[in-house]
């Protein structure tokens, strides 16, 4: 049988084959990186490594690393939220993001980065970290959902006997046989291009309704035909499909994700960002550590730790049992000769977590931006570290995710926050930058202060963002003003330079499309934009396929 290791190692190059038994059927040892993105439909050279967005800004040096890193696990230890909002509080954020942009965030960085590096070698590459391996490609091209296409990862697969050219996603059974859980092995572990796509039920579940989409695209004619752009010289039916859906998931993230998470004073400058870019398209882009390493783990403080409802059965559920309900964490009781099915009854409902028209009363709301993490994800138990900690043999895992997130941070060499947003503020004038009353004052403000540490004037870039996120004011009618609905403009900057550079840097994204900027998805209600088109595209999903039924009850 092959462990969990090695397949987690060889998946993340898309190359390793497995039936739905346990044999391996390909070695990714045969197989380069640059050939799986070849036939994955990537086109031009990979970026293997990351970069600095602001490469001129060098970080102090302390007196005492020893003394800063005992500071950062203070201070991460301390991002712990003793008071989570209690079941049923949402009609008290009512502007906040649907808790599905909190997943939907994990989708596209599962899509953009994949760093293997062991914390405790973080520092290796600090010099340069074009060194460090991205395992993923810098674009939004779903490799995480194709892999490596049916020639290279022929395990996600199934031919459609009666139309050989329409490659389709295989789809997994429930325990009473619904096609809507990811494909498995016998020892329960997903099939997928990244095994990452497995740590939780609603990331699984929304990778399903992916797999569903590609499906439901390539056995339409109708759809594949619906712009002259879709089809180039020499494609087949499946490049076309694969086409129209990373074009449409592309037009989300940028329309609907971006402009949803980015704060307004950012928001209006997105159009200009583009424009600039293809003016000056990147060459050679790599994702920067400062987005991969610091703005965008924003996502980790919008997690909950209970649930109002995932469905009208499920109803105050919490992350502990999300994250069991997965091939890697529980599907499999120990000593099973074959995988247990996920229960049915856990299917999740898409209206409990996007604002599906007609709406629900039981719909999610994302947790606020702010420098509090929930307690299920802030400490991670032992038996979750294992199935998704990279480490070296003998090595101690940290367990308090904000810890390890500030270390490999300090490790890899970031610039502080006060830095950044200096830099950020001499691009684009007028933004507001924190002052140093503002970054220390809270729950955290001790440690903050300490000069031990050395974080004065010199925060974690990562914390800077959470705090001015949580700092964000908006104005909301008829509510009381409200903070933390958004990031503040230096994360919204970050997130938003290299979201925008990824969809530009990729010559075969719709901004370079014959048709741009006049091409808008054809799928119905996509083309919607902020609040609506992931909303719109999984209705589309759910509509096509009868195993949805029963979501619209209260």
């Amino acid at each position: 049988m092959i462990s969990r290791r090695k397949f987690f190692q060889a998946a993340t190059l898309g190359s390793v084959g497995l039936t739905l038994g346990s044999r391996a059927v390909a070695s990714s040892a045969n197989m380069t990186a640059q050939a799986v993105l070849a036939s994955a439909g990537t086109k031009g050279p990979a970026s293997s490594g990351y970069s600095r967005m602001f490469p001129g800004l060098k970080p102090a040096v302390p007196p005492s690393p020893q003394d800063v890193e005992k500071g950062l696990h203070k201070l991460g230890e301390a991002m712990f939220d003793p008071n989570p909002p209690q079941i049923g509080m949402e009609e008290n954020k009512p502007s906040s993001p649907p808790a599905g942009y909190t997943y939907l965030g994990q989708f596209i960085d599962h899509d953009l980065t994949l760093d293997l590096t062991p914390l405790s070698h973080a520092a290796d590459s600090a010099d340069d970290v074009a060194q460090i391996q991205n395992f993923r490609t810098p674009y939004f091209d779903l490799d995480q959902l194709y892999g490596g296409g049916p020639n290279l990862s022929p395990f996600l697969y199934q031919k459609n006997p009666a139309q050989r050219t329409k490659e389709r996603f295989l789809i997994g059974k429930t325990s009473k046989g619904t096609p809507a859980d990811l494909p498995r092995n016998l020892q329960g572990i997903a099939l997928t291009g990244d095994p990452r796509q497995d740590e939780n039920l609603i990331l699984a579940q929304m990778h399903v309704a992916f797999l569903k989409l590609h499906n439901l695209v390539i056995s339409s004619r109708k759809e594949m035909a619906a712009s002259p752009h879709y089809k180039q010289e020499g494609d087949s039916d499946f490049a076309i499909a694969q086409r129209v859906v990373r074009w449409h998931y592309q037009w989300i993230v940028r329309h609907d994700y971006l402009e949803t998470i980015v704060c307004e004073s950012i928001a209006k400058k997105l159009e200009d960002m583009e424009k600039a870019k293809r003016v000056a398209p990147p060459v050679n882009f790599k994702i920067p550590v400062e987005f991969s390493m610091a703005a965008f783990r924003f996502g980790h403080s919008m997690v909950r730790n209970r649930y109002d409802s995932i469905s009208h059965t499920q109803k105050d559920v919490t992350l502990e049992k999300l994250l069991s309900l997965t091939g890697a964490q529980g599907l499999t009781p120990p000593g099973a000769q074959e995988n247990t099915a996920l229960p049915d009854e856990w299917r999740v409902c898409w209206n409990r977590f996007f604002e599906i028209l007609p709406t629900t009363s039981w719909i999610n709301r994302a947790e606020t931006i702010d420098t509090k993490i929930a307690g299920t994800l802030h400490h991670l138990d032992e038996p979750h570290l294992k199935q998704f900690s990279a480490r070296v043999l003998g090595e101690a895992v940290e367990p308090s995710l904000p810890v390890r997130s500030l270390l490999r941070g300090f490790r890899a060499g970031l610039p502080s926050g006060e830095q950044v947003a200096a830099e950020v503020a001499r691009r684009i004038p007028g933004i507001n930058i924190l002052k140093e009353g503002e970054i220390i004052d809270g729950p955290h403000k001790d440690i903050l202060k300490n000069p031990k540490y050395g974080f004065r004037n010199n925060t974690p870039l990562w914390y800077y963002i959470l705090k001015e996120a949580e700092l964000e004011k908006v104005e909301v009618k008829d509510h009381k003003p409200q903070y933390g609905l958004s990031l503040g403009p230096v994360g919204s900057y970050i997130v938003a330079d290299t979201m925008i550079g990824a969809l530009v840097a990729d010559r075969d994204s719709y901004v370079w499309s014959a048709g741009y900027p006049a091409w808008q998805p054809t799928l119905e209600g996509v083309s919607a934009g902020r609040g609506k088109s992931m909303a719109n595209l999984l209705a589309l999903v759910s509509s096509a396929d009868d195993t949805e039924d029963n979501c619209d009850q209260p």
